[in-house]
């Protein structure tokens, strides 16, 4: 007599029977195999098979995102980048707009476009700003560095007087200051971007100050007038 093995639990049983002696279960069909499945979580959901290449797509407009959040702070780097991220903005809309399926993220390239022009427009009336001030306040510099140089001339012919009726002599910066005519800054031969030095000779006293492109001698008689 043949027999058959039971496909639930392995016991073998003759053939002639119909449910197995062990288990109970049917042995004329095989059980559903889907019983036997783990079912699925709730929420999982399979990767899409497009995933990786959805991320590449992503890449340029990512890339003039990027561009366009760095020149707004910077103001385009001079123009430079704000052009850069000008075209990579347009290629990145002109691709999304032609292959739509290959190509996305046009919030993202929008986004770079509108900073990287927004840059431009507030670099430019901040350029013809400094344009103009930058100069004026160079001017208003050398006017200040000059007219304090005229009075630390006045400065020191005052002191040599004073000097000369004390000692019947004229005296160098250094004699000033050690009578306390002239304060220790101005006896070290430099202020406001410019040189003084006290020449005594026999009977003449000159003045001098210097800077890298002009030089003016003056008697102790001579004013300290004039633009320098």
């Amino acid at each position: 007599m043949n027999s058959i093995k039971c496909f639930s639990c392995g016991f073998v049983g003759w053939a002639d029977q119909e449910i197995c002696k062990k288990c109970g279960a049917s042995l004329t069909a095989p059980p559903d195999k889907s019983s036997f499945e783990q079912p699925p979580y709730p929420n999982y959901q399979p990767p899409s098979e497009n995933f990786w290449q959805q991320r590449m797509s992503k890449r340029l407009a990512i890339t003039a995102a990027i561009i366009g959040a760095f020149n707004l702070p910077t103001l385009g780097l001079l123009g430079v980048g704000a052009i850069v991220g000008v075209i990579v903005s347009l290629v990145a809309l002109k691709r999304i707009k032609q292959r739509p399926d290959l190509y996305s993220g046009q919030g993202l390239a929008t986004a770079g476009l509108v900073m990287s022009i927004v840059s431009v427009v507030i670099a430019v009336p901040i350029g013809i700003i400094a344009a103009i001030a930058i100069p004026n306040l160079l001017a208003a510099r050398q006017a200040a560095n000059e007219g304090s140089a005229i009075y630390s001339l006045r400065k020191i012919g005052a002191a040599e007087a004073t000097y000369q009726s004390t000692w019947q002599k004229y005296g160098t910066l250094e004699d000033l200051s050690a009578e306390h005519l002239i304060d220790s800054n101005l006896a070290t031969g430099m202020r406001s971007g410019y040189k003084f030095r006290v020449v005594v000779s026999s009977m003449i006293l000159q003045v001098c100050r210097s800077s890298m492109r002009l030089r003016v001698r003056l008697t102790i008689r001579a004013a300290a007038a004039g633009r320098f």
